[in-house]
C-alpha cells in the first residue's frame, strides 16, 4: 500500500492457466484481495511483455461488473477465440476505486490487452508512455539460413473500439516519462479521492497530497516521499538509483570540513536571508545579512553553497523493445 490507501500492483508477466485449482489463479486472487479495501489502485505494467488472454480477461473482470461486453475477440483463420474470463472471480470485484494503469514503450502484447480493454471500457486512466503495439498475436517461421521471422495469424478485435492497439501501441490519457509515471499516478489517484472521500480518508489523502507537491518536505527531490519511492521502485526493478539519504560528493566535503552547508534565498520582505545547517546544531554567520547576493559566504573556514543543487533525473535503463511472440 501507498500512502493515502492507494493499492499498488507490480505486474511483470500475465501467467496462464486453464483449471479452476491453477496455482496461478491462486495467486491472481490473493494480489486482488490484497487492494480490495484500498481507496484506489495502481497497477505497473511498464515492464511487462505480456502472457496469457484468459489472466487478462480474469484479472479485467476484478474492475468492472459481472458479463460486462468489454472483452477482445481474437479472429483468425480458425474459430474466434476470446478474452472473456473462464471463471467467476474468487474475491470482491472493485467497482467503484479509481483505477491507473502505468505503461512504458516494453509494454507489449497481453499487458497492452490489458490497458486496452480497461481504457476502451472507460475503466481505467492510463498513465506513462505508448506502448510497444504488438497486438496481432503469430509465431516464429524459419525462413532458411538460421533465419527465422514474426508472422502475425489472427487480430484482436475490440467490442468498444472495433479496432486494436496494433502498431500504435495504447496511448496514455496522462503522457509522462515511463520513470515518471508511478508518482504522476499517485498524485491523480491522491486528488481524486480527495474529491470523493471525507473524514479521515480525505485528510490522510490530503496530506500524502501535500508531502507530492513542489516545494513541500516531500516533494519529488531527493529526500521526500517521491524521492524514497524512486529509490524503493529502482531497487526492486534491479537498477540502482542514487541514495536520496545520502548527499552528493560537493555537500558531503562542504560538510567534512566542520562547517555549515549554507542556502542563500530572497525573503518575504525583500531582504537576503542565509539559512545555516550543521550536523547538530543550526548556525547563523552574524555578518551574512551585510553581504551582497553574489559575495561568498564563508563561515568556520567552510566554503559554503550558495544553492543546493536539484536531483539528477532519473532514467529508465533496461533492454529495448522486445516483440513478444504470442500474445
Amino acid at each position: 500500500m501507498l500512502p493515502g490507501a492507494i493499492g499498488l500492483i507490480d505486474m511483470r508477466y500475465f501467467a496462464g492457466f486453464q483449471a479452476a485449482d491453477a496455482a496461478a489463479r491462486a495467486r491472481a486472487d490473493a494480489a486482488m484481495t490484497l487492494v480490495s479495501g484500498a481507496d484506489a489502485v495502481i497497477v505497473d505494467l511498464r515492464d511487462n511483455g505480456g502472457g496469457s488472454p484468459a489472466m487478462v480477461g480474469y484479472l479485467a473482470s476484478y474492475f468492472v461488473p459481472k458479463d460486462a461486453p468489454i472483452y477482445n475477440t481474437f479472429k483468425s483463420r480458425g474459430p474466434d477465440a476470446h478474452e472473456t474470463p473462464p471463471f467467476e472471480v474468487r474475491g470482491e470485484r472493485m467497482l467503484r476505486a479509481p483505477l491507473y494503469i502505468l505503461t512504458s514503450g516494453r509494454t507489449g502484447s497481453a499487458a497492452e490487452a490489458f490497458a486496452y480493454t480497461l481504457q476502451a471500457a472507460r475503466r481505467a486512466t492510463i498513465v506513462g508512455e505508448a506502448s510497444g503495439g504488438a497486438a496481432n498475436p503469430g509465431g516464429f517461421r524459419p525462413a532458411g539460413n538460421g533465419f527465422r521471422v514474426f508472422v502475425s495469424d489472427g487480430r484482436p478485435v475490440n467490442p468498444i473500439t472495433r479496432s486494436n492497439w496494433e502498431g500504435t501501441g495504447v496511448q496514455p490519457d496522462v503522457a509522462v516519462p515511463a520513470g515518471q509515471a508511478l508518482v504522476r499516478a499517485q498524485a491523480l489517484a491522491l486528488a481524486e479521492i480527495r474529491r470523493s472521500a471525507s473524514g479521515v480518508a480525505a485528510t490522510e489523502a490530503e496530506w500524502a497530497h501535500a508531502a507530492l507537491s513542489p516545494g513541500r518536505a516531500g516533494s519529488p527531490g531527493p529526500g521526500g516521499l517521491c524521492g524514497r519511492l524512486r529509490l524503493a521502485e529502482g531497487r526492486a526493478r534491479g537498477r540502482p538509483v542514487g541514495d536520496p539519504q545520502r548527499p552528493p560528493p560537493a555537500r558531503r566535503a562542504a560538510a567534512a570540513g566542520g562547517g555549515p552547508v549554507l542556502r542563500r534565498r530572497r525573503g518575504d520582505a525583500g531582504q537576503d536571508a542565509v539559512r545555516a545547517r550543521r550536523r547538530g546544531q543550526g548556525h547563523r554567520d552574524a555578518d551574512a545579512d551585510t553581504r551582497g547576493p553574489d559575495q561568498p559566504v564563508r563561515t568556520g573556514g567552510v566554503g559554503a553553497l550558495s544553492a543546493l543543487s536539484p536531483p539528477p533525473a532519473r532514467s529508465d535503463g533496461g533492454e529495448g523493445d522486445r516483440r513478444p511472440s504470442a500474445a
